[in-house]
């Protein structure tokens, strides 16, 4: 036989009280449906056909090989040729309209198991779409017992009797144990309680007790407890005669599909039936397995309601069932057949769980399922099961952890709806039909439920007599459908979330009658009718209306024909009658001696009433030809919610009417009137305020003055500062007009309710019992909208942040909002959701100006910004060196914007600022040494960019100025040295000299800081504590080490005929002393660039001497190695020469070089010049001696005792 889940049924008294059709039809798709048909003899050309009114076809159920059927059996072989089957087809329709449903597929053998179904297979996403909604069913070689759609889906084992909770063993297992590591958690178990009591510790020493001693792990963060819930046992046996498939030895390498049935068997010495390895992956589609003993390393994928029975053992360090519900896989462990075993060690000790695992899950993955072992459970490692485990003992070792998870112990809460009723009461002539709906809907959004699948049962109070008023499906006809509202078949389907009837009465007076939901939570909806022979009316329907604005109205005199067919009453209604006015608050239900607005009607002169007036009533002809009496009028009412307007004639009672057909109806035998009272009319209004005002909160920030906008007029807060507004529900007033508001009294445009805080307020809006509503601040946002200001392209609009409040909160509390962006707002209040079912129309006012927050300085790191020094670490002073970074206008935690696009009037101006902590004090550095300048001119501000969108790629509109200072055609830095005023030129002609400078600095620790120039609205940078204890001065950009440098060559001498090497080398004053900069590896010499002068030789007819310097490079750390840097001498042996040469750092000649001549270019670097000979600063210079030795000593000095004769 194959596998089947079987279910226990009384087949008897299902099918052979079922009548044989060839075909049955108009079952809906929509609603659901079964079928249940009967195979005899099966020769496999058997099939089932939907057919749609539209004539489309498609099998629903085939075991003809070939056909493409919803269902074909042919793939599975469920039926064998030859026998005799019965098969029952349950269609369960998806959620929406065109969601694809399931189809289970039940099947019977009533010659095998005549008490039993079983769940052949469940076919998910099954879309019977195309063939209408009303289908018919027809059979090939079948027979149709039945498809009226009765029967309901027989019930699939839960087996949660089985899993009470998380963890559990079952009752009378003595030998039950838990025990767990100081870091393995149950989540979820029911007051800490687990299933378990340990009571064989007692059977240990005393050293090992009590029972709760290995319950070393958590309970939802408390200390676990024993003795919880236990499950019931279920006495496992070994039988896998249910298999419809026998496998030997599978291993799993890939991804494979198991077929429903299989049965899994380790053979030839084998220890497992089925492995999957690392790289597999199993799927098991709904259905029932049996293995021997599995290895799983891989993945095991279930799809669908899937039982797994065990009989040895089971090992997992895979992941298993991760993706669908943990219901939908239970495993049953049958632990070879043995009994639950003593635990480890028993009874000497200590107590531990035997090893002899049933179940071992050993994975830093996740098992989602429920387990059910007759023998051991062991889980080890990171281990999650989601789910539940029953288990004869439990090992929960290092970081396992359960979740529990189960429809059995944690079902799903039921759906809350409301069950809403319009009209809730009315009064209606009894030869009419009433419109009722019935209306399911969210108990949150309060919004049409459309996919509600339930019923509403509507009944009528006990003592209202049967037979005397029903409910039909339609208007007009329908008669043999109709209902009693006191009978058994009062449940009504839903659809589209709503159920619509019309209640009929030929009882005169009341009626009450409840709603009441089949599936879901929602509380019974009770409405009271009244039922009449004649009533004044204004209009059948709920009349929908604006807080105080007036609506035109008529009332009409309506009546039933009379005992002699005579409806005079309502074209006899006619003159001056006088009515009473009597208004009654539903929502909110407040008493009548409560100060509160009633309902006005216009009386025949004008004059708005509340209790009485006079109205006169006129015949006029309809566009239909007939003729009615009405009295026209206007109806206002100036607050919120529903109310109930009854108006009466009071000349017109049960004791005495002035009105002919009634008077004789009152004394007629034949006329029963006894439940009448009165000539009267009632009507149900509907009204919303007609916007919201956004008013003052009561603090020193004003709302009602906060007009600034990007252009004009005073801040109000900074971007993203909270700032409070009370919002009012409002009247209508005569100016206001009537567009933005359309005939259903739904609004069609927002309003400007900038000058309506001073307003009548709708007081009733905020009552408790009033409708629910919640409001909200919102701003104009999408694409292509603008702020208010500034109102241009490339604009945004930033974000709103707010609470919503409820109707009743808005009365006493006050908004917080605040706004991500700069500029001014169209900050707007409405209800989230329709009011009464009508939109109320949003209340609006411009608000501004928001303005930054802050300013805050941007530098991209990777070296690339910031300020960059010129010789890698550091610069020296008139050395250029580059700076950039951003200033960008804040909120509180992100730039904005829309800055950039204020006018300049409100927008500040940057400069910077230098100085260094001295004694952690800021002392500023003498910003006129600082030089901004390009190839043109030197500016404070000319590295400042304008105001504009300085976000890169693709980042949100950022609004920012960038200081940049970085070559290029771009301006750069430089630190200029101080003028050393003691210097005097030793010439006579002052301009003979250079300027000369002193040492100063070093300055190594010199910040770059940014501040406010030109403030506007207040907005400054925001310094650290530390920074203010300090006294810094605007923000910190970056850090300097400015140094004084020179360059400085060294007087040598030697051989007449070989090139000396000139010691040079970089110096910087440390505050001292010059010192060797030994951080310098970039300062160039070249041995080209050189100025020379003679200054004595041994022949005075050389006239141009040759010799010269050379040698290119740049200095390491500091200084030049021996031999770069060079002095060759003039060509003509035994020419001795002693003579200066300069290193051109710029392209001015030495002063006093007389006939000293210059070769080259020059390195332009005028930072590294000194004032060397007291004529100002110039390059470094060196007197070189091409001589001869003097024993050791290699150098002769010019001017010493002897030097000439030797040089002659």
């Amino acid at each position: 036989m194959k596998n089947i889940f079987w279910l226990a049924f009384c087949v008897e008294v299902l099918f052979f009280s079922l009548s044989v059709h060839a075909s049955c039809g108009r079952l809906q798709v929509n609603k659901g449906f079964d079928v249940v048909f009967r195979l005899t003899d099966v020769q496999h050309q058997e099939r089932v056909i939907l057919t749609g009114q539209n004539g489309r076809k498609k099998i629903l159920w085939s075991n003809i090989p070939g056909d493409v059927a919803i269902i074909n059996d042919s793939d599975y072989r469920w039926t064998v040729k030859g026998q005799n089957y019965d098969i029952w087809l349950h269609y369960t329709p998806g959620k929406g309209k065109k969601s694809p449903g399931t189809l289970k597929y039940y099947f019977y053998r009533w010659d095998l198991n005549p008490n039993r179904w079983g769940l052949a297979m469940e076919k998910k996403s099954v879309n019977i779409s195309g063939l209408s909604n009303n289908v018919y069913v027809s059979g090939q070689s079948t027979e149709i017992l039945n498809c009226n759609g009765t029967i309901e889906p027989l019930p699939e084992p839960s087996h949660c009797e089985l899993f009470p909770g998380p963890v559990q063993s079952w009752q009378g297992n003595t030998n039950n144990l838990i025990t767990m590591d100081r870091y393995s958690k149950i989540a979820k178990a029911d007051n800490y309680q687990i299933g378990f009591s340990n009571q064989i510790i007692n059977g240990y020493p005393s050293d090992y007790h009590p029972p709760q001693t290995p319950l070393l792990g958590l309970c939802d963060g408390n200390s676990c407890q024993l003795n919880g819930k236990v499950a019931q046992k279920k006495a496992l046996s070994w039988d896998n005669s249910g298999a419809s498939k026998q496998l030997e030895n599978t291993v799993i390498t890939a991804n494979e599909t198991a077929s429903p049935g299989t049965s899994y068997q380790a053979v030839r010495s084998w220890t497992y039936g089925l492995t999957i390895e690392p790289r597999g992956n199993l799927t098991l589609p709904s259905g029932e397995y049996w293995v021997d003993a599995a290895d799983i390393r891989g993945e095991l994928t279930i799809d669908g309601q899937v039982t797994l029975h065990v009989k040895d053992n089971l090992n997992i360090g895979g992941a298993v069932n991760t993706l669908s519900p943990t219901d939908n896989l239970t495993i049953f462990a049958y632990n070879s057949g043995e009994a639950c075993p003593l635990p480890a060690n028993y009874p000497s000790g200590p107590p531990q769980v035997n090893v002899d695992y049933a179940v071992n899950i050993n994975v830093s993955g996740q098992f989602n399922g429920r387990i059910y072992s007759q023998g051991p459970v062991a889980l080890s490692n990171a281990t999650t099961l989601i789910g539940a485990v029953t288990a004869c003992q439990l090992q929960m070792s290092n970081t396992a952890q359960i979740i529990g998870d189960s429809q059995c112990f944690d079902p799903p809460p039921e759906e809350e709806y409301l069950l809403d009723l319009i009209p809730d009461e009315d009064l209606q002539l009894v030869c009419e039909r009433l419109p009722v709906e019935f209306q399911v809907k969210d108990k949150n959004t309060k919004s049409l439920v459309a996919d509600y699948s339930g019923k509403v049962i509507i009944s009528a109070e006990d003592t209202f007599p049967s037979g005397k008023a029903f409910w039909y499906f339609s208007e007009t006809g329908g008669g043999n459908t109709k209902r009693d509202i006191t009978g058994n078949n009062t449940s009504f389907d839903v659809s589209g979330g709503k159920v619509k009837l019309w209640l009929k009465s030929d009882y005169i007076g009341s009626i009450d009658v409840t709603g009441k939901l089949t599936t879901g939570m929602a509380d019974p909806k009770t409405g009271n009718f009244q039922f009449v022979p004649f009533k004044l009316e204004i209009q059948q329907n709920e009349l929908k209306t604006v807080a105080n604005k007036p609506q035109d109205i008529s009332i009409v005199a309506k009546a039933c024909a009379d005992d002699k067919v005579d409806d005079s009453v309502a074209n006899g209604y006619t003159g001056i009658r006088t009515l009473r006015l009597e208004t009654a608050y539903t929502k909110p239900n407040i008493s009548s001696g409560t100060k509160a607005a009633s309902i006005l009607l216009k009386d025949k002169d004008g004059n708005w009433q509340s209790g009485e007036g006079k109205f006169e009533f006129k015949v006029e002809r309809n566009s239909d030809n007939t003729e009615t009496a009405r009295a026209r009028s206007v109806l206002k009412y100036a607050d919120a919610g529903i109310t109930k307007l009854t108006f009466y004639d009071p000349n017109c009672t049960n004791k005495k009417c002035d009105v002919e057909p009634i008077a004789r109806l009152m004394k007629s035998t034949e006329t029963s009137l006894k439940n009448w009272e009165r000539l009267e009319g009632e009507l149900s209004v509907a009204t919303r305020p007609y916007t919201f005002a956004l008013c003052n909160d009561g603090t020193a920030k004003s709302i009602q003055d906060a007009s600034g906008t990007s252009e004009q007029g005073h801040r109000f807060v900074a971007a993203d500062e909270p700032f409070g507004v009370k919002v009012r529900p409002v009247v209508w007033i005569e100016s206001d007009g009537n567009g933005g508001i359309d005939a259903n009294q739904n609004a069609t445009a927002a309003v400007d309710s900038s000058g309506m805080c001073d307003r009548t307020i709708t007081y009733n809006f905020y009552a408790a019992g009033a409708p629910a509503a919640t409001v909200a601040l919102s701003i104009p946002s999408g694409y292509g909208v603008n702020p208010h200001s500034p109102d241009e392209a490339g604009a945004i609009t930033g974000s709103l942040t707010s609470t919503e409040l409820s109707h009743a909160q808005i009365k006493d509390k006050a908004f917080s909002a605040s706004w991500s962006e700069v500029g001014s707002i169209w900050l707007q209040a409405d209800t989230q959701a329709k009011y009464l079912n009508m939109d109320i129309n949003m209340g609006q006012r411009p608000v501004g100006r928001f303005y930054p927050d802050h300013f805050a300085v941007f530098v991209k790191a990777g070296g690339s910004e910031g300020i960059i020094p010129a010789n890698g670490s550091f610069s020296y002073m008139e050395q250029p060196f580059t700076g950039k970074f951003t200033v960008k206008a804040m909120n509180a935690s992100a730039p904005v914007g829309n800055y950039h696009l204020f006018a300049s009037s409100l927008q500040a101006d940057f400069g910077l600022w230098l100085g260094s902590l001295v004694e952690n004090q800021y002392k500023a550095f003498d910003l006129a040494r600082l030089h901004i300048c390009d190839t043109k001119e030197c500016k404070a501000n000319l590295a400042w960019q304008g105001w504009s969108n300085v976000a890169q790629s693709s980042v949100s509109q950022q609004s920012g100025r960038v200081f940049d200072a970085t070559a290029g055609n771009a301006p750069r830095l430089t630190i200029s040295r101080l003028i050393d005023t003691s210097f005097t030129c030793s010439f006579d002609d002052a301009n003979s000299c250079s300027k000369a400078t002193k040492a100063d600095g070093p300055y190594q620790a010199l910040d770059f800081r940014v501040k406010v120039s030109k403030f506007a609205d207040g907005v400054d940078f925001i310094l650290s504590e530390t920074e203010n204890n300090q006294n810094a001065v605007g923000a910190y950009v970056d850090r300097a080490d400015i140094r004084y440098g020179r360059m400085m060559m060294e007087d040598v001498g030697g051989r007449a005929d070989s090139k000396i090497a000139i010691p040079l080398r970089v110096e910087y004053w440390d505050g001292s002393r010059f010192v060797m900069n030994s951080d310098d590896r970039l300062s160039v010499f070249a041995g080209g660039n050189y100025c020379q002068q003679v200054i004595a030789q041994s022949d005075s007819a050389v006239k141009n001497s040759e010799s010269r310097t050379e040698g290119d490079g740049t200095v390491s750390a500091g200084e030049t190695s021996s031999g770069e840097f060079v002095a060759v001498p003039h060509s003509k042996v035994n020419y001795r020469e002693q003579a200066r040469f300069w290193q051109r750092l710029t392209s001015g000649i030495p002063v006093d070089i007389k006939e000293g001549i210059c070769v080259g270019s020059h390195s332009n670097q005028p930072w590294l010049q000194f004032n060397w000979r007291k004529f100002g600063d110039e390059s470094p210079s060196a007197v070189v001696t091409f001589g001869v030795y003097r024993g050791n000593d290699r150098i002769i000095y010019r001017g010493e005792k002897g030097m000439n004769q030797l040089l002659n």
